[in-house]
């Protein structure tokens, strides 16, 4: 994850995403004998949440969507929340690594070498320079996203020439793929069978695809703002690295920073997915509630635990089917 420590206040600037941004996914994560169900469980998180989005029906899911972005999916801000959502979705893989947008690594940033005399680090598979340690040589770091760019060869026949002018660089860290005391790696058939009701959300939050979106959020997001027309990351880990990450910080933030924070993103995607297993945030807002059952409900909302429940547009149809039976 890329830490970023910012005092400036946030002025809402949600600049438009280009669609169908490349991808070029090096041999040190295809590699791996999880890929293909990480990059599959990663697109599914984008997409289910994108799609749940798009209900008219699924009340469950509007609520997280107010959890986690404190505004409405109609909003302005919610209407980019899905922008970024669609982006990583329509994500297109080539193979050709010079003209991909994005580029993702699992070499645990191998690919920078030392330090170089004049200081700063220097990646030349992908022209990519950094002033500060590359992020996956510190310890626990997950992930992180590079944008600063070498300075361009002048001769157009330089085996350094060629690079998109607009790349991005990700790095998913070793740690990412190691379980730490037993939290899944990713959704598999073993975690679908558990009863994780009333486990807290962040029980989950340690999915390689979890961190994947994470960084990917950051990566689709390179684009120009209103307050400049150089490109640069617009969604970052806000507003530091103590209170950017994690379901209580999450859902602490004012809508224009939630938008522009990682990890909110992250989180929304793995609500999607925890609703396709038949969870839920609590129903705070259900009819006839007590003000005792109300207020714990929303401290449990607050906490991030898991509540089975029935698919609200299940729960819907089901007087329906009755009726039809019985008549």
């Amino acid at each position: 994850m890329h830490y970023y420590n910012t005092l400036v206040l946030l002025a809402l600037s949600l600049p438009l995403v280009a669609h169908s941004k490349s991808i070029y996914i090096d041999k040190s994560c295809t590699s791996r004998s999880s890929w293909d169900d990480d990059w599959k469980e990663t697109l599914k998180l984008a997409k289910r949440a994108r799609e749940r989005m798009d209900s008219s029906t699924d009340t469950d899911f509007e609520a997280v969507f107010k959890r986690v972005f404190q505004t409405e999916k109609s909003s302005d801000e919610g209407k980019y929340a899905r922008s970024i959502l669609e982006d990583i979705e329509g994500l297109s893989t080539v193979t050709d690594l010079k003209k991909s947008d994005i580029r993702m690594f699992c070499d645990n940033d191998k690919r920078w070498g030392d330090a170089r005399a004049n200081g700063g680090w220097y990646d030349k598979t992908n022209e990519m320079v950094t002033k500060n340690e590359p992020s996956c040589l510190k310890d626990l770091a997950l992930g992180r996203v590079y944008e600063r760019k070498a300075k361009a060869p002048t001769d157009k026949n330089s085996p350094r020439a060629g690079h998109n002018p607009d790349r991005v660089v990700v790095t998913i860290c070793d740690a990412t793929f190691v379980s730490q005391e037993d939290i899944p790696l990713r959704i598999d058939k073993k975690v679908e069978e558990q009863d994780l009701s009333d486990m807290p959300i962040n029980y989950l939050s340690l999915t390689v695809s979890q961190t994947i979106l994470h960084e990917l959020a950051h990566a689709v997001s390179y684009a120009a703002s209103d307050e400049s027309s150089d490109k640069k990351l617009q969604i970052l880990d806000l507003p530091d690295k103590e209170h950017a990450y994690g379901w209580n910080n999450v859902i602490t933030k004012e809508a224009e920073m939630a938008v522009k924070n990682a990890d909110n993103y992250a989180f929304l995607g793995k609500w999607a997915v925890a609703g396709d297993m038949g969870y839920t945030l609590p129903r705070v807002n259900e009819a006839d509630l007590s003000d005792e059952i109300k207020k714990e409900r929303e401290e449990d909302a607050v906490e991030g635990y898991l509540n089975k429940f029935t698919d609200i547009t299940k729960r819907m149809l089901m007087p329906l089917v009755a009726r039809a039976f019985s008549s």
